[in-house]
């Protein structure tokens, strides 16, 4: 427990990383956050093997989702990018981050990926009009459009990454046997 509780607030404190260092054009944060973040999420990792290709796999496509965000103009944001249509790599730091929690603080869904669904419609947005306040980023107009996007981007997204987590979780027992006492704890409610 204490282990899941360290994996959220760590990608808690790389997301105000990378959000505030992009607010504030100091980029290296996000990938000082990421290092910090991953590092120790894969010091207290069951699988450092799974996770490491879930961050492989969940990076890349993170990257190429929000790339496609940005070429559709869902949003603008400030930072080094590959090319101009391509997002910031400070998302891709944040992407990669987001899949240490898919063997730790959000293995839940993989026993509920209707709920990571509805998760991920809602969160996702929430998650840029706060980038936004904060000065990270700036939705696209219209912002009804941006936002719903977002919201199909995001269900979409975190359902792929159910997937890609339990592809993992045949070749990678430890996340088998996490996923199991999820899915029996929520047999037992």
């Amino acid at each position: 427990m204490l282990a899941k509780v360290a994996n959220f607030a760590l990608f808690q404190l790389l997301w105000f990383a990378c959000i505030l260092g992009a607010a504030r054009e100091q980029h290296a944060y996000a990938l000082g956050g990421a290092a910090l973040c991953i590092g120790l999420a894969f010091l207290i990792s069951d699988s450092r093997r799974r996770d490491a290709w879930l961050v492989l796999v969940v990076a890349s496509g993170g990257f190429a989702l929000d790339s496609a965000e940005v070429a559709l103009g869902v949003y603008r944001a400030a930072g080094p990018r590959l090319a101009e249509w391509a997002t910031p790599w400070w998302f891709v730091c944040l992407w990669a981050g987001f899949a240490t929690t898919l063997g730790s603080s959000f293995a839940w869904s993989l026993a509920r990926p209707k709920l990571a669904i509805a998760v991920g419609a809602v969160a996702g947005p929430l998650a840029y009009v706060s980038g936004e306040k904060l000065g990270a980023l700036e939705l696209g107009e219209p912002r009804a459009r941006s936002l719903a996007l977002l919201a199909v981007a995001w269900a979409v997204a975190l359902a792929l990454c159910v997937v890609a987590a339990r592809a993992l979780n045949a070749r990678f027992p430890p996340l088998r046997r996490a996923t199991a006492r999820v899915a029996d704890a929520g047999r037992a409610t």
